[in-house]
């Protein structure tokens, strides 16, 4: 199976892709068509690198991982009943892997969101260190929530999923997605009081 896409072709978003051509492509995956797979991996791949970095803190290891979710992936897509979820599906087993990466690691603190936003580029102007300064500031407020809250957040207010991917994706329900990132913002609002101007993206 090509699997050239893990780690090399990671777009930054599938939102302009149709969901109906996300299933198609599952149900062609399904049935054996690996350029439809590899297609699904291109697709998804910045999404779940991303996802693996901010749960792991290194850039080999979501690399690895990611490589070993989407070989899953590719193992259990047959027995996956709602294609239409292939997304959430996905990055529900990224989420499984890292756990479970972190446990054969031995390592019990998972990493939070330190790389939420990009940082800035060229001149070093006023308006440029201003941008640095207040990501670094989200980074650091994102790193004092508790890791449950930083996923929720980062799923729903940087990636853009819906509460019923979120929800495939944490294994709960829709309701518990929504009362969790409520106090996810909540957390968040409380820590980002003295720059509530700066840093609240909901606002």
């Amino acid at each position: 199976m090509a699997l050239e896409a893990i780690g090399v072709a990671r777009p930054d978003s599938i939102a302009s892709v149709a969901p109906t051509r996300v299933e198609a492509l599952a149900h062609r995956a399904a049935r054996g068509d690996v350029d439809a797979f590899d297609e699904l991996v291109s697709l998804h791949a910045g999404k779940v690198v991303n996802l693996a970095f901010r749960l792991l803190g290194d850039a080999t290891d979501a690399d690895d991982v990611a490589q070993e979710a989407f070989v899953k992936a590719y193992r259990s897509l047959p027995r996956l009943r709602d294609r239409s979820q292939f997304t959430a599906w996905m990055l529900k087993i990224t989420t499984n892997a890292c756990r479970d990466y972190l446990r054969r690691r031995g390592r019990r603190d998972e990493v939070g969101l330190d790389e939420a936003i990009n940082h800035a580029g060229g001149d070093a102007t006023a308006h440029v260190v201003e941008q640095q300064e207040t990501q670094a500031r989200i980074r650091h407020l994102m790193n004092t929530l508790p890791q449950k809250h930083q996923i929720v957040l980062y799923l729903r207010d940087i990636e853009g999923l819906s509460y019923d991917e979120i929800a495939t994706t944490l294994g709960c329900t829709v309701s518990s997605v929504k009362n969790r990132l409520h106090r996810a913002r909540e957390a968040f609002r409380i820590r980002a009081m003295p720059y509530v101007d700066e840093v609240l993206p909901w606002e």
